[in-house]
């Protein structure tokens, strides 16, 4: 599975969990480890094209196709790709962060941060809705719009359209917004 697939199953509504895992474990391979690489914010998509277009290319990379394995970018976790490799001196070549001969450092790569566990990876990698966590009677603020940076009272929420219906908290006459976007407002804790 390629890092276009993953992405295209998340836009369809895939969670990848069960038979169409986000990175399952071939029979017969080595074993893959998953690395979370940090990147410049917004250009995770680019730096996924940059690590394929390295992999395909005829030059001193070829050798490292074998231990790459699949790319994905997590909606919200902005700046950060999880990749499979079986060693991350691999991932380290492809990336250009141990330049040996030729090889130049990938541009918008910052570092590898790390290796993570196939659960935490693939609990980044499930799509999550914008009320998830909200509750009836929590105190919101919100972030975008006419009412940026008030805080409301959450009075009804419908899973279905993943909006809110809202009071605003701090006026003296209560102010009712109904239909807005969960995912425009913030849990103040």
């Amino acid at each position: 599975m390629t890092a276009s697939v993953v992405k295209m199953e998340a836009e369809n509504g895939d969670d990848g969990m069960g038979e169409n895992e986000f990175f399952p474990v071939r029979n017969g391979e080595k074993k893959m480890k998953i690395y979370i690489v940090k990147t410049k914010i917004g250009t995770e998509d680019k730096v996924m094209a940059d690590i394929t277009a390295r992999l395909a290319s005829a030059g001193s990379m070829k050798d490292k196709k074998d231990g790459i394995g699949n790319m994905s970018n997590p909606a919200h976790l902005r700046g950060y790709l999880f990749v499979e490799a079986t060693e991350e001196h691999y991932l380290e070549a492809v990336l250009g962060i141990i330049t040996t001969g030729n090889s130049i450092r990938m541009k918008n790569v910052k570092s590898i941060v790390g290796e993570s566990s196939k659960e935490e990876a693939e609990s980044h990698l499930r799509i999550r809705k914008g009320s998830e966590g909200l509750e009836v009677g929590m105190i919101v603020s919100m972030k975008e719009g006419a009412w940026k940076g008030e805080q409301a009272q959450i009075i009804t929420i419908n899973e279905r359209d993943d909006t809110l219906s809202l009071e605003l908290w701090g006026s003296h006459v209560p102010i009712p917004i109904t239909n807005v976007a969960a995912k425009t407002v913030r849990r103040i804790d």
